[in-house]
């Protein structure tokens, strides 16, 4: 008992030697002179930046404390990082080799202010740890920058908590942001002060005040020296996006696969948003040209990802299930296999975007399967609900440029195809005006089997049109042009069925020299105007020609016989007074 008690009491006494020990080692070693004359010079040559630091404590067990730290701006004015304390925590042991290992730099409630001054400058771009590793420094450098303190300096972690981080631009194109992150980044030194690498995570919650938006920001993330990976939430006006990206060769060459994903999007409440935000610096001059967007990225930048959005609204028109695919490299945006489902059917698209001039030159394609024509016509205007109904189909591709319409309907073209199956048409401004023409109120409102075609817009905002229509009481064939403005120059050849075409008999006699072997009759007619005033014409020299043709067979029926087998031609009528006698004018 009595031997256990004084082994007890022996290691208690060797306890007492060695703390007493490493309390003078520590003291004696590490003061505060030698440690301003290695951490102050340290960090400023490896931050490029001026470090003033207040009074320095050293305890055996709380490690050293640093009070008041401040990293000053650029100019020497002003805080870019302050902090009332940080901790170095280092290993004891070490010590006694005359080796000092801080294993944590533990930093908590800081605050670091970025700024972008009026010419665009942040007033971090200066700091050394954003520029290319220095060169391995000389020999001389290395042991005069040790000799202050007679120990060898390895640092481990760095720890930061509840840092707050304040966001002003002078130019106000970037938010005001007030946000709190906690990091940590671990470090490897090489054989120079500024031969390190480094990882750490992060994690952050913010708001933001930008013009009328207020967005919620939440995220995490890890980074070293070449790589940053980051997870963020965005809550705007109830809607939330999140943001998976990842980055390459960030603070040079960024490589950025950046994927943006979200459940529902009202498009045009953020665009509301979004034409409140602030316009930046304003100026009397006139706006002067704006450089290629391209050039707004750092050189070599190359971006792709995915977009996927679950239930999307704009100008009332809803999408559920979209998603694309994006590249963007060497100035080129290019958008594959985007899709999306919408009244009743799906749309997809390709395109390239080439942003490497002030006017974008954009091409692509894009195809539709089974829109309901009803549902979408309304959509895009309300005076078009019910107007137009049926299964539409097509595919065409376009190529253009420009952002403004008065640009893009200069130099815009396209081509396709379309169609539209088992619909109905139902007082349309052209077929309202051909029936009241024709005396057929049937045709203001009719059902078809299908509606095909082909089209091509050409340059100055002209669309070549070409299409069929086919119905039990109607067939239409037209070829001519619609601009979009709304022009008409549209021939149309109208064929009735033999039930239309009696109708159109009993109302002039004329029209019975119209007719063909089936019972039907061919009107070949023009449309003029606008479409929302048109303006349909018969086609006097054809209908003459018909009617002349129609009179001579009638006459060889009624007469042939009589006259012995010779014919007798009438006298032409003309074609005038057909048309008077076929619809009154």
């Amino acid at each position: 008992m009595k031997t256990g008690i004084k082994i007890i009491g022996s290691l208690v006494v060797l306890a007492l030697v060695a703390v007493t020990g490493l309390t003078f080692a520590v003291r004696h070693l590490i003061t505060d002179e030698r440690i301003k004359s290695v951490v102050v010079p340290m960090a400023e040559k490896s931050l490029g930046r001026t470090v003033d630091i207040g009074e320095i404590k050293v305890g055996l067990l709380s490690g050293i404390t640093i009070n008041d730290f401040k990293l000053k701006e650029a100019d020497g004015n002003g805080d870019f990082v302050h902090a009332g304390a940080f901790v170095l925590r280092y290993d004891l042991m070490p010590l006694w080799k005359k080796k000092l290992v801080i294993n944590e730099i533990s930093l908590k409630e800081a605050t670091l202010q970025i700024v972008r001054d009026k010419n665009g400058v942040f007033n971090y771009s200066s700091l050394t740890v954003f520029s290319e590793p220095s060169p391995q420094p000389a020999a001389g450098d290395t042991v005069s920058r040790t000799a202050a303190l007679p120990l060898a300096l390895t640092m481990d972690q760095i720890r930061l908590e509840q840092i707050k981080l304040i966001v002003r631009d002078e130019q106000k194109e970037l938010p005001d942001l007030d946000a709190t992150a906690d990091a940590t980044v671990s470090f490897v030194f090489g054989s120079g002060l500024t031969d390190f690498s480094y990882t750490g995570t992060f994690s952050f919650v913010a708001d933001a005040v930008y013009g009328e938006a207020r967005p919620e920001l939440s995220g995490s993330g890890t980074f070293d020296r070449e790589n940053l990976s980051l997870t963020a939430n965005t809550v705007i006006d109830q809607q939330e996006i999140k943001i998976d990206a990842k980055a390459r060769g960030y603070a040079a060459t960024p490589d950025v696969t950046l994927n943006v994903t979200s459940p529902r999007l009202n498009i045009d409440k953020l665009l509301a948003l979004s034409a409140s935000l602030p316009n930046g610096k304003k100026s009397d001059a006139p706006p002067a040209r704006q450089p290629p967007a391209a050039e707004k990225f750092p050189p070599g930048f190359v971006a792709r990802g995915k977009v996927a959005v679950g239930e999307a609204i704009h100008n009332r028109i809803a999408v559920t299930d979209f998603t694309l695919d994006y590249t963007l490299k060497e100035g080129i945006l290019t958008i594959s296999d985007m899709k999306m489902n919408s009244y009743g059917g799906q749309t997809t698209s390709n395109a390239e975007i080439d942003i490497n001039h002030p006017e974008p030159a954009y091409k692509g394609t894009v195809s539709l399967q089974a829109i309901e024509a009803t549902a979408l016509s309304s959509a895009l205007s309300t005076s078009a609900s019910e107007l137009i109904s049926g299964a539409l189909a097509g595919s065409f591709s376009f190529d253009g440029a420009g952002t403004q319409w008065e640009k893009i309907r200069n130099v815009l073209t396209a081509d396709g195809t379309f169609s539209l199956t088992n619909g109905q048409i139902k007082d349309t401004e052209i077929a309202s005006a051909i029936a009241s023409l024709l005396g057929l109120p049937e045709l203001g409102s009719l059902a078809f089997d299908e509606i095909d075609g082909t089209f091509r817009l050409i340059k100055g905002g002209k669309v070549s049109l070409q299409s069929d229509l086919k119905s039990t009481d109607v067939q239409a064939e037209t070829s001519g042009t619609v601009g979009l403005d709304g022009s008409l120059d549209l021939p149309l050849v109208l064929t009735l069925s033999p039930a239309l075409s009696e109708k159109l008999r009993s109302k002039t006699s004329y029209a019975r020299y119209l007719s063909n072997d089936q019972g039907g009759t061919t009107l070949n007619m023009k449309i003029t105007g606008t479409a929302k005033n048109p303006v349909p014409t018969m086609d006097s020299s054809s209908l003459a020609s018909q009617a002349r043709q129609g009179i001579k067979q009638k006459l060889i029926e009624k007469v042939g016989d009589k006259m012995g087998g010779s014919t007798t031609e009438s006298k032409p009528l003309p074609a005038s007074d057909l048309i008077k006698g076929l619809f009154g004018r």
